[in-house]
């Protein structure tokens, strides 16, 4: 009879507590009222954890979560559920509560020493609060249950930074993390992190310290790809050339900008309701308003990145000599569609148009070597990875579009309106 009455006793202020959930209602009094311990009620440690669970979870729905948060701070040994545990994890770490979050990541720690979501939480909210022995000790434990070997492993842990505010306690944090263990596969992983963080600088000189180019490049190699750069505030997409040591030598920063994915139209009205590029970060890339044609080894390079290509009669501004179109694009974004087919097609028309011949790199899309009659010597499909070698190429002279582009279809007009008119003339 006694257990029946309690159990009735914790059904009534449930159903009572359901009910309350109104905007008049004082949160304040709904707490001091039910999670008081000492009422005959709750003296049983059980019926205080059962009621408590329930209790989070209803507040959990109403959208109360800062009151389930404080609730759950008060006394977090009542609460043993992985699910509700993670879940109030993330409103404190949402919240901005990273002292409150380490917290609850350290008794989550205990109570279940194989969750991942506990260290990873502990983690990112200790590293943001420059604590760096707290992050040490959730980073062993990360060492501890997954005993990282590759490249990816680490990436796992290291990636729970990549949303991090304070980017200078990140890279501050992991670079004494490396210095410490000394790890390649880490290395490699904070690499990818870097880029992320549109850092070129601190990801060439990490790529440097491991010496992946030179021991797979030699001096005489030169390494084209594509990268993000800061120059007078500003950042652009760019195009370098690279030697083995990844020195810098030549650089082309991209004219045409994709609206929307590499800048927002109108941004000063715009950015004050919320919106934004919708590719990494918040700002937007600027456009350079020049096109040089970059010299590798005595071979004079057209460079042309992602959409540039498609430009008709517009893609060689200063009327420069060169030997090789050069264009590198990501066309990953497209999916598996018609696109990545048809960006490839603009390509061989600017070949033929321009009468040069074509390299194309493509990360998800077509990589070829097109020759300059638009003849596809060999490529690379999107689904496949491999090496396109150049072994021989034709120098051809300018073509009569590419020495007056589309001002011949200007001239055609004139051409048959003339010839219109004389005919009329001589009819009459």
């Amino acid at each position: 009879m006694g257990n029946k009455l309690k159990i009735l006793l914790i059904i009534a202020p449930v159903l009572l507590f359901s009910c309350s959930f109104e905007d008049n209602y004082d949160s304040n009094t709904r707490i001091s009222k039910y999670n008081n311990k000492n009422t005959d009620v709750f003296s049983d440690q059980k019926y205080q954890e059962i009621y408590t669970n329930l209790y989070l979870r209803l507040a959990l729905q109403k959208s109360l979560d800062t009151e389930a948060l404080n609730l759950f701070l008060s006394d977090m040994s009542i609460v043993k559920s992985d699910q509700l545990i993670e879940k109030l994890s993330s409103i404190a770490k949402a919240s901005y509560r990273y002292e409150d979050l380490i917290s609850i990541s350290k008794y989550w720690i205990k109570a279940n020493k194989n969750s991942y979501k506990a260290i990873s939480y502990g983690f990112s909210a200790s590293v943001e609060l420059n604590k760096k022995n707290v992050a040490e000790n959730f980073y062993n434990n990360f060492v501890i249950l997954t005993s990282p070997k590759s490249n990816r492993d680490f990436a796992r842990i290291l990636f729970e930074l990549q949303s991090n505010k304070n980017r200078k306690n990140v890279i501050s944090f992991v670079d004494d993390l490396i210095e410490d263990n000394n790890s390649r596969q880490l290395r490699i992983a904070y690499i990818d992190l870097l880029y992320t963080f549109n850092l070129p600088h601190q990801v060439i000189e990490n790529v440097n310290s491991i010496k992946i180019f030179n021991d797979s490049f030699s001096k005489n190699h030169k390494i084209l790809l594509g990268i993000n750069s800061n120059q007078n505030s500003k950042i652009y997409n760019s195009m370098a050339v690279l030697d083995n040591n990844l020195r810098v030598l030549s650089k082309y920063n991209k004219n045409k900008l994709v609206p929307f994915g590499e800048f927002l139209p109108l941004e000063k009205f715009l950015k004050k309701i919320g919106l934004k590029k919708i590719t990494q970060g918040y700002i937007s890339f600027s456009a350079a308003d020049e096109r040089k044609i970059l010299l590798i080894e005595n071979i004079r390079f057209l460079p042309l990145i992602c959409y540039e290509i498609i430009y008709s009669g517009k893609i060689n501004k200063n009327d420069e000599e060169y030997v090789f179109i050069m264009n590198i694009s990501e066309d990953g974004w497209f999916g598996n569609s018609i696109g990545p087919h048809q960006h490839f097609s603009h390509s061989i028309f600017r070949s033929i148009e321009e009468g040069k011949n074509l390299i194309r790199s493509t990360n998800g899309g077509i990589s070829a070597y097109v020759d300059a009659v638009g003849n596809v010597v060999d490529e690379i499909k999107s689904t496949d990875k491999g090496v396109i070698e150049v072994k021989s190429y034709k120098k051809t002279s300018k073509t009569f579009f590419s020495r007056y582009g589309n001002k011949i279809f200007f001239y055609f007009l004139i051409f048959y309106i003339t010839l219109i008119f004389f005919i009329k003339k001589k009819g009459r």
